[in-house]
Order: structure tokens, then C-alpha cells, then sequence
């Protein structure tokens, strides 16, 4: 069953943008080849400050992507953790928050909720996360969370303004 799952990608390592776009496409190009995908939409790029890590920690980008697909959320994680580790991610047991050449989550995916050890949707900190919460409302201000009695948009309005979140204009490097 097609449905859109909504991804959030980050990265505060390396040429950040570059890892993003390529990200984007390698995550396109496996459910291309798994033939599991109708559609994917990007939102705009974002920089946010590190948040609840060391002072002088680099900023990070961050998207949110939109694929419509049928996978199975388990095999579309799958795919994530192999794009991560494709673009240099190490992963540490408990690692909490760190710099990362990229992270990808799985924010939401239509009403679907998973709660297991390996996977938690919707995520967990979504309505708390104004870099998450942002480039979500530029794809759809007015989708909704399961279990949040709110839209994108009003989550958005009610989220703390710190750490400050800014259009990443790519020209600017």
C-alpha cells in the first residue's frame, strides 16, 4: 500500500550540503531499484545550531524528504542505515547526540505507528524539533501526527524559537 513517508536527513560533517543532495538521490535511486517508490519530494534545506552538544560543535543542515512508497518501514530503514554508512556514518552504541556526516530518521509514515526497539514512528521528539517541524511544514503545513491533536503548522507555532532555524542558502558556502 503507497503511502508517504516523511524522512528527515541531517548532517553537520564534511561538505554538508553535498552529502545531503547526495543522500536524497542515493535513498531515490534503492527504492527506484526495489521498485518501490511513486514519488519523492524534497523540502527546502535548512542550518540550525547544535543542540545540546558542545559550544562550537559545527551547525547542522537539515530536510525533510517525502517518498511515497509501499516498503515495509523496517526494509526503508534498512536502506537509511546503509545510505548512513555509505556516506561515512559510524555508529555508537548510545552515541546520544553527536556530530554525524549524516543521520536519517523515519518521522512519519501516513498512520502507520511503530514502536519496537529498532524503530519508533512517528518520532518520538517530532513536536519538539523546530529543524524537524519546519521543513515538514514546507512539504505539508497541515499533515497530521497520529496521537498529536495538531497539525505541522500549529506545532510549528507553538515550538520553542532556540536553536534558531534558517533557510541554508547553498550559494553562500
Amino acid at each position: 500500500m503507497m503511502r508517504n513517508v516523511y524522512i528527515g536527513l541531517g548532517s553537520n560533517l564534511g561538505d554538508r550540503f553535498r552529502t545531503i543532495n547526495s543522500a536524497i538521490a542515493d535513498i531515490e535511486r534503492e527504492l527506484v531499484e526495489s521498485r518501490s517508490i511513486k514519488s519523492l519530494t524534497t523540502s527546502n534545506i535548512y542550518e540550525t545550531e547544535a543542540w545540546g552538544m558542545d559550544d562550537g560543535t559545527p551547525p547542522f543542515l537539515n530536510c525533510v524528504v517525502c517518498v511515497e512508497t509501499d516498503l515495509d518501514l523496517s526494509k526503508l530503514l534498512d536502506v537509511l542505515l546503509k545510505v548512513e554508512i555509505d556516506h561515512g556514518r559510524c555508529r555508537v552504541e548510545g552515541e546520544g547526540y553527536a556530530s554525524r556526516t549524516l543521520d536519517c530518521d523515519i518521522l512519519l509514515a501516513g498512520d502507520e505507528v511503530v514502536q519496537s526497539e529498532r524503530l519508533q514512528v512517528p518520532h518520538p521528539r517530532i513536536s519538539s524539533r523546530r529543524f524537524v517541524l519546519q521543513p515538514l511544514c514546507d512539504l505539508d503545513p497541515n499533515l497530521n501526527i497520529p496521537y498529536v491533536d495538531s497539525t505541522v503548522s500549529q506545532l510549528l507555532s507553538n515550538c520553542s524559537a532556540e536553536p534558531k532555524v534558517v533557510q541554508w542558502d547553498h550559494t553562500h558556502t
